[in-house]
């Protein structure tokens, strides 16, 4: 029986044919076996931060259980009107904001806790790097906020990833975003040049264009939600009626 030559051109290919074959098989079988536990724990950070903007403290199993509790995930549409059979949480709003306006699913978590009850909305747009998001949770009045949390993929250590700090994101507590005329008036200035008051938020030393950005992304994605506040608002008269 000839013996294999393992010095040749053809052999040295097979063997890293088969190394690739191989080594792919199990990085492949490695990442299913981790799809579960990266989905988990997406879907832990991503809860943590909607409930962040009603300031809710709590960690692993305490946030899925608050959440499960005391939010429910609807979606509405420009015209204000709740979609059913959607799930607010599984919507991809980018993919959504690439849409004209009136084919938009707009999602919306309702969180409810005795007599408290806030409507968090979900934003995204682009900081200096990369995208920007968070979540602004409105009070029942449909004016003021509770709170709000927001988060990035790539802005500028100790510049424009401050956005998460509570610095940043404390000046959103009890803000007032439209006025009893409902005129939208909440704004991020660059730092140094908010006028003061529950609607001027001072933005961030040296992080001009993440500055920029958090003004774009409030702006551009809370008068999506103006309509179906509006048929909030309408049937509130018709209970008190």
């Amino acid at each position: 029986m000839s013996k294999i030559n393992t010095n040749t051109n053809g052999y040295t290919i097979l063997f890293l044919v088969l190394m690739v074959i191989v080594v792919g098989g199990v990085l492949a079988t490695v990442s299913s076996l981790a799809q579960p536990i990266i989905d988990k724990n997406v879907e832990l950070d991503n809860k943590s931060k909607i409930l962040a903007s009603v300031k809710f403290e709590g960690e692993g199993q305490e946030v899925l259980t608050e959440y499960n509790d005391k939010i429910k995930a609807i979606a509405v549409n420009s015209e204000g009107k709740i979609l059913k059979g959607v799930d607010g949480y599984s919507i991809k709003l980018k993919n959504e904001y690439k849409k004209p306006l009136e084919e938009r699913q707009l999602p919306v978590f309702i969180y409810s806790k005795g007599k408290q009850k806030n409507y968090i909305l979900p934003l995204i747009g682009l900081g200096l790097w990369d995208e920007v998001n968070g979540y602004v949770a409105f009070n029942r009045d449909l004016r003021t906020l509770k709170g709000a949390a927001f988060d990035h993929v790539g802005e500028t250590p100790g510049l424009g990833s401050l956005i998460t700090e509570p610095k940043f994101e404390d000046q959103f507590n009890d803000a007032i975003v439209y006025t009893k005329e409902k005129e939208y008036v909440l704004k991020v200035w660059k730092q140094g040049k908010s006028p003061g008051g529950k609607s001027n938020i001072d933005g961030l030393a040296g992080a001009t264009l993440t500055t920029d950005g958090m003004e774009n992304m409030l702006s551009n994605c809370i008068p999506n939600y103006e309509s179906y506040f509006k048929t909030l608002k309408t049937k509130k008269k018709k209970k008190t009626k």
